[in-house]
């Protein structure tokens, strides 16, 4: 499972400005897929309520933060709070017991990306720990084994990101 935050902070190196790296950022999590390669399911954000019944402290980061970003935050003052907890195991596997295929979690957001159709929607609406659902992107997941492209022609305005992203290259 891919993390976001992980996602979000390699694009952020880039030095594209912070409006590009977002724009990146949802091309790669919703973005578009080549016609063929796709299955019919629905890709949604489930955001929970908190970070209950997480097994991690504030006061032991590094048990859940790396050495780099331990440093990275000691460097600039910034204290650890719950934001930097990860998503609760125990909510993680509750949505998989329901069903959905979880895809990436954001411990930033306090949420997971789910591939759902309909009716799952219903049974993660329910969960006493789901604080909304959102449908993000109609459709299109890669089947297995193939990887996202940018079509041709989708990218065609000067962005920035061409300079560090082929239009054509894997995701």
């Amino acid at each position: 499972m891919l993390d976001l935050d992980a996602v979000y902070m390699v694009l952020s190196r880039f030095s594209l400005g912070r409006v590009s790296t977002l724009y990146l950022f949802l091309l790669v999590v919703v973005g578009g897929t080549a016609p063929g390669l796709l299955q019919a399911q629905n890709r949604y954000a489930v955001y929970f309520t908190d970070k209950a019944g997480s097994s991690f402290r504030l006061d032991a980061p590094e048990d859940f933060l790396s050495p780099v970003a331990l440093r990275r935050k000691a460097h600039f003052r910034i204290p650890v709070d719950s934001l930097d907890l990860p998503v609760s195991a125990h909510y993680l596997d509750s949505l998989h017991r329901l069903g959905p295929q979880v895809l990436l979690q954001s411990r930033w957001m306090n949420a997971a990306l789910v591939v759902a159709d309909s009716t799952d929607i219903a049974s993660l609406q329910a969960l006493s720990f789901v604080r909304e659902v959102t449908l993000l992107a109609p459709g299109g997941i890669p089947a297995s084994g193939q990887r996202l492209l940018w079509p041709e022609g989708q990218n065609a305005r000067k962005t920035g990101i061409q300079e560090h992203f082929s239009p054509y290259s894997s995701m």
